[in-house]
């Protein structure tokens, strides 16, 4: 699974056809990285891409942008998805803010691959349901991630409840930029469920602009998620795969004292 790539903005995942001379510093490390982790899981059966595939046309400031233009943002998207071989893509969508104006920008990139771009989606493979929907909610308090991805589950398990459907035993998310996995134990199904919250793929800023100035604090991780489920015990294994945040955005202090320098 892959999400949060932002195409278009300064920090987002950027194939090198866009890259700009001031910004490789982060653009080359991320596209790399990209590169051999996709290269290390290799085939897959199904990639999921879950919403913010590109970043929209700035509505509130275009300084961090590289390009507010929705069919160049599409097409880096496009070169994105086609890295991993995959049976079958999925598009979910992502936020309004980035993806909607004058029409609903991520259709147009899911049909460039011959496909619609969902809601929500729900899978099912092996037996176990699968739930994906781009925005979560979140928390910057450091023990507060756990609360907003049970409520998750709470309320799949009520609305199916009401709507006479069957929930999801595994829910997948991404939006809030940080990796969270919750797992608790379903005695009626005889297995986990989990509530996963994967990185993103846009990166922290190493750089101050207006998006840098308001990040989100304190979890920040960067990198993509593999999602496996064995065939025969029907067991979820959720790998993500991060980057370390040091590698393009160093936190260095700045010397005042004339004896530290």
């Amino acid at each position: 699974m892959i999400n949060d790539m932002h195409c278009g903005h300064l920090l987002g995942l950027t194939p090198p056809d866009w890259h700009r001379n001031d910004c490789t510093s982060w653009q080359i490390p991320a596209w790399h990285f990209y590169q051999s982790i996709v290269e290390q899981i290799g085939p897959v059966d199904d990639l999921i891409v879950n919403g913010d595939a590109i970043d929209g046309p700035g509505k509130k400031e275009t300084t961090s942008h590289l390009t507010t233009d929705i069919g160049e943002q599409c097409r880096m998207a496009e070169q994105i998805i086609s890295l991993p071989k995959a049976d079958r893509i999925h598009i979910v969508k992502g936020t309004g803010f980035h993806t909607d104006g004058d029409t609903a920008y991520e259709d147009i990139l899911a049909g460039a691959f011959g496909l619609k771009a969902h809601d929500e989606l729900r899978l099912e493979v092996y037996g176990r349901k699968i739930h994906v929907r781009h925005v979560v909610g979140r928390s910057d308090i450091p023990y507060g991630q756990q609360t907003q991805m049970q409520k998750e589950l709470i309320n799949d398990i009520l609305q199916a409840e009401f709507e006479d459907y069957q929930s999801a035993d595994i829910l997948l998310r991404a939006h809030d930029h940080y990796c969270f996995k919750v797992e608790t134990a379903d005695s009626r199904r005889g297995f986990m469920r989990i509530v996963y919250i994967a990185p993103a793929l846009q990166m922290r800023g190493p750089r101050q602009s207006s998006f840098t100035r308001k990040l989100r604090t304190w979890k920040y991780d960067f990198g993509i998620s593999l999602i496996e489920i064995d065939q025969k015990s029907r067991e979820a294994f959720i790998r993500p795969f991060l980057m370390p945040i040091k590698h393009y955005a160093r936190r260095e202090y700045l010397c005042l004292t004339e004896e530290q320098k």
